[in-house]
């Protein structure tokens, strides 16, 4: 089961979050400064099991269609 988990990194004074898939490199950092819609992110990955080689359509869809940063 594929299992994708939020990341954090911090710079000066704001928090930036992205995703990762567990156990993987593959990870997508400072996606967004919203910690809700990165655990949204990561929950839809994780629910729909989605395959590391659509992984990066997914984020870009998800932060294009779904989400205005």
């Amino acid at each position: 089961m594929m299992e994708y988990y939020v990341t954090e990194a911090k710079a000066e004074e704001t928090i930036a979050y992205g995703v990762a898939l567990r156990g993987s490199p593959l990870a997508a950092p400072g996606l967004t400064e919203s910690l809700a819609d990165a655990q949204q992110l990561a929950a839809l990955l994780t629910e729909l099991q989605v395959e590391p080689c659509h992984f990066w359509d997914i984020v870009e869809d998800y932060l294009t269609d779904f989400r205005v940063v």
